[in-house]
């Protein structure tokens, strides 16, 4: 009868399982004979050509001779997935391209070079398609998100490049901003609102780039990671948000209270002719500036009475001295009347009489 669908990939997970280890039992014993060829090449008295032309060669580049020494060295085998067997080769390079994007930059060229490798079982040209050790530090993705990311802190939307690569501009953009964020922490806790402005417009262009990114089904464990790094930001820049609101009501309210509470009249006139209220037309009613106002016109009454009362006074004693003056001036005139009269009668007392 014909075989299930179950039965045979058991058949096939058997058949694997038996390969694989007659082909790592093959390897084991490999390694004997790696050994044995990498102590013959250490040999430095050896008159084979190629172990002549390898010893000029680690001459020419600057290797110390004394470690040309196999004794010294790891060596193993370097055996390809599926170690040959090219069913299991498919089999291991289709489970890692699954979980390709949960890798850095660097495995996913790795994993992508490996897979090339098995569909087309020639390294030369897996190599020439996805070349390793080649690879550039700083990709495309990456240069363009750190040369926007100053761009995008001025509060500039700029479009999505969908040919680059979205998990590199992502992370740099992320990383960028964590960078700015925690500059803030560091100082005052609360940014600036041009850097608020900033940092909310860099989370709006990684939310777009994730947005792109989730319509493919493989990236579902990268779109997740980016989404939690991008809400804990986001509630970090929210923070920021709402401390700048308060510190903003508190500026207002005690500027409020310095500035007209406790200014005086005339100042709170000028402070309303420049916030634009006009003068009152209704009569004070408050009773402090009525109690005010009838104290300062009783002052100014008792004021006016004790200078009314001063003056009399010393209109009355003027004329007091006057009058004394003229008495003292009359009492002088008249005793010296007298003493004329009597120094006269005196003086014809004392004349002769003329005798006839």
């Amino acid at each position: 009868r014909e075989r299930t669908l179950g039965e045979a990939q058991i058949q096939l997970q058997q058949a694997n399982a038996l390969m694989s280890g007659l082909l790592n039992v093959a390897s084991r014993n490999e390694v004997f004979a790696y050994r044995e060829i990498c102590r013959r090449f250490c040999n430095k008295k050896s008159l084979d050509p190629d172990v002549r032309k390898f010893w000029k060669k680690v001459k020419a580049v600057g290797i110390p001779a004394n470690y040309l020494n196999a004794e010294l060295w790891d060596i193993h085998p370097d055996t390809p997935l599926g170690n040959g067997n090219q069913t299991l080769q498919m089999a291991q390079a289709s489970q890692l391209m699954s979980v390709r994007g949960a890798h850095s930059p660097d495995a996913q060229q790795t994993i992508l070079h490996l897979y090339d490798a098995a569909i087309t079982q020639n390294p030369r040209l897996a190599q020439k398609l996805v070349p390793l050790g080649e690879q550039k530090s700083f990709s495309n993705g990456q240069a363009w998100a750190s040369a926007t990311f100053g761009t995008l802190m001025q509060g500039v939307p700029l479009p999505i490049k969908p040919e680059l690569n979205p998990i590199d501009q992502i992370e740099t953009l992320l990383g960028l901003s964590a960078g700015v964020i925690q500059k803030i922490e560091t100082t005052n806790n609360v940014g600036s609102e041009d850097e608020l402005l900033g940092l909310q417009t860099v989370m709006g262009q990684v939310e777009q780039l994730i947005q792109m990114l989730s319509q493919d089904p493989a990236q579902k464990d990268v779109v997740k990671q980016a989404t939690d790094s991008l809400s804990q930001l986001s509630n970090i820049v929210k923070g920021f948000a709402q401390r700048q609101a308060q510190a903003a009501k508190a500026s207002t309210k005690e500027t409020v209270s310095l500035n007209y509470k406790d200014a005086p009249e005339d100042i709170k006139r000028q402070i309303e002719q420049a916030a634009g209220f006009q003068p009152s037309q209704l009569p004070v009613t408050d009773p402090k500036m009525l109690k005010a106002g009838q104290q300062i016109a009783l002052k100014e009454e008792q004021f006016k009475q004790k200078s009314a009362h001063a003056d009399a006074a010393f209109a009355a004693e003027q004329h007091r001295m006057t009058l004394e003056t003229q008495a003292e001036i009359q009492k002088a005139g008249l005793e010296h009347g007298v003493k004329m009269a009597a120094t006269e009668r005196e003086a014809a007392a004392a004349e002769p009489v003329p005798v006839e």
